[in-house]
């Protein structure tokens, strides 16, 4: 039968005989083989219906083996419009293993997780469980899944399946989020780059997670992946001093004084004095000595704020920081003709290990004042070659219009 013929008994409203009417109509369609009849019992469960406990009481008694085709188009239809009283019943019933779900179901229904219904997160694992393992698109659906609601459910699944998605960057959040390091060894990230996206993918919750898996491991690229990774995008250096502290990185936080104010310095010289750190070169090692040192003898002190710049003015280095540029520009601004752009890229980049101390070195000698500050402040050893340079020290040069910064 159709629904076009039945559609007026399933919402006949006649006076005493209505509901005898609707149940027979549903039933009927119960009956029937045709799509499009099962898809009218979902459309007026989703409207609705008068007889919702009877809909609801036909769809718990299918069968996933016998009636494969009825429960695919169950699934379907919850994935148009998810219902907590739908996936409950989709969680009992599963996903009939004689059917493939298409790439559109697989996307509408792990779109339809939602970590605040229990109901729907569990359905989610019902049918994620029944993808095959092999299904790298089913695959990619769950990881994207798991980012979105951070569901304990879904990433067991991942794990004991050993799901792989097509992007390995997804992978590679999963095994440092969840400490499996030779998953994460096994893509073979020797630059780092897969680390860098993942944490730039990562909520905060992931972020903390693979914070700790860095703590935990002694392999010196990895933490200096993790550095990398902190100095991009949507950190502030409260965040980058914090957790570098908490993965134990102290040449990371030795690299990162350069670029801090003195109030975020201090924080760094406290956690020394309580953890004092092993560095390999000497150079670092006396320098954290006399910062151990200077910072022990400091009695009770109070930070003032520095003195406010004229209307117009900013601080330059705050400006570029704002400009929140990329890694793609800094190194263009390294080439460019314009000095300020120069200092620019070599400012920043030094800070996301994009510049070497070489350069650093080299910009000291640069013909154009704003490379040679630029290079002192990056590496205060290098002021004691400033001689009589004009300038260092000349603290003005730090506020300048933004036109400054434009060819």
């Amino acid at each position: 039968m159709s629904t076009q013929n039945g559609s007026g008994k399933l919402y006949d409203s006649t006076f005493l005989i209505g509901g005898l009417r609707r149940k027979s109509e549903i039933k009927k369609l119960f009956n029937s083989t045709a799509r499009e009849d099962f898809d009218a019992l979902i459309s007026a469960l989703n409207q609705n219906h008068p007889d919702t406990g009877a809909i609801l009481g036909g769809f718990k008694k299918l069968n996933s083996q016998t009636q494969a085709d009825k429960v695919a188009w169950l699934w379907a239809g919850f994935a148009q419009t998810p219902r907590t009283d739908l996936a409950q019943i989709l969680s009992k019933l599963g996903w009939p293993q004689s059917r493939k779900a298409d790439n559109k179901t697989q996307r509408a229904v792990l779109a339809a997780a939602n970590n605040k219904d229990t109901q729907l997160l569990q359905a989610s694992q019902v049918f994620a469980k029944a993808i095959p393992a092999n299904d790298e698109t089913g695959n990619d659906e769950i990881y994207k899944a798991w980012l979105r609601t951070q569901d304990q459910g879904l990433e067991k699944i991942i794990t004991d399946q050993k799901r792989h998605p097509s992007d390995p960057v997804l992978e590679a959040l999963h095994a440092l989020a969840t400490g499996a390091m030779q998953r994460y060894q096994n893509l073979q990230d020797r630059d780092g780059l897969l680390l860098v996206k993942a944490y730039a993918l990562a909520p905060p919750a992931f972020r903390d997670r693979i914070g700790r898996t860095v703590a935990n491991s002694t392999d010196r690229d990895l933490k200096q992946a993790y550095r990398r990774a902190m100095s991009g995008e949507g950190l502030t250096n409260e965040q980058r001093i914090s957790n570098l502290i908490a993965v134990n990185d102290h040449e990371g936080l030795f690299e990162l004084s350069r670029n801090l104010l003195l109030s975020e310095v201090l924080v760094i010289c406290e956690h020394w004095t309580k953890q004092p750190p092993q560095f390999e070169q000497t150079s670092q090692k006396a320098v954290c000595e006399r910062a151990i040192k200077a910072y022990q003898t400091l009695g009770t002190f109070q930070i003032e704020a520095g003195p406010k710049l004229p209307d117009g003015l900013e601080d330059i280095f705050a400006y570029w920081r704002r400009q929140n540029p990329s890694d793609a520009d800094l190194k263009n601004d390294l080439k460019d003709e314009d000095p300020f752009l120069q200092a620019r890229g070599l400012y920043l980049g030094y800070e996301r290990n994009l510049v070497d101390p070489a350069a650093v070195a080299a910009a000291a000698n640069n013909d154009h004042w704003p490379l040679r500050m630029t290079a002192r402040l990056l590496d205060p050893a290098l002021m004691q070659k400033a001689a009589n340079d004009t300038c260092c020290g000349c603290r003005p040069v730090r506020a300048m219009r933004h036109y400054l910064m434009q060819k």
